[in-house]
């Protein structure tokens, strides 16, 4: 209901089949894709890519309208959960063999500028929760938001956890936008 149209690329047969039955248009390859957008968006895709740099600039040459803008969401490489409590058990549940690459804002800002992207944004993004954290620490599993950790969260803290993981880059989601 947002946008005039949307397009979907997949590279799951069956998930192709759905979309398309529930009205999204949706092609297993770019080169599938016969018209330009806006706005090209990679939520959590990018760290899955063999070869981010070239689908950067496929996405650049072929997707893009004239000054259309990208944007991408990944994974934070400096997540506080990585770096500084070097949780092994988050590093096993975030580093696991589908994703094959964790940026920072530096390596995000390279690739996008190689691929021939300007204006440049990227912003951090805490996804999830400080209760989501305790639970990592107590438990060593994900969650929290839905047990008896959660029972303190507000939006003063919620906003106050990420602003403070914020001002050590060490939120778990990057967020770029770049301008073709």
């Amino acid at each position: 209901k947002y946008v005039s149209k949307a397009v979907g690329i997949e590279l799951q047969k069956s998930t192709i089949d759905k979309l398309n039955r529930s009205g999204i248009r949706c092609f297993e390859k770019t080169s599938d894709v016969k018209e330009k957008f806006e706005i090209v968006s990679l939520f959590h895709v990018l760290e899955h890519l063999l070869n981010p740099i070239e689908t950067l600039i496929d996405i650049k040459d072929n997707l893009l309208e004239q000054n259309g803008y990208i944007i991408i969401e990944v994974p934070h490489a400096n997540d506080f959960l990585l770096n500084h409590l070097q949780s092994q058990e988050f590093k096993s549940f975030t580093l696991w063999s589908q994703h094959l690459i964790l940026h920072t804002r530096s390596s995000l800002r390279r690739f996008l500028e190689y691929s021939g992207y300007r204006n440049i944004t990227i912003k951090g993004l805490q996804r999830y929760s400080i209760s989501n954290h305790f639970n990592w620490i107590a438990n060593n599993r994900p969650n929290g938001h839905r047990d008896i950790l959660s029972f303190f969260e507000n939006e003063e803290l919620k906003a106050s956890y990420e602003n403070s993981l914020a001002s050590i880059d060490a939120t778990d989601t990057l967020v770029a936008i770049a301008e073709k």
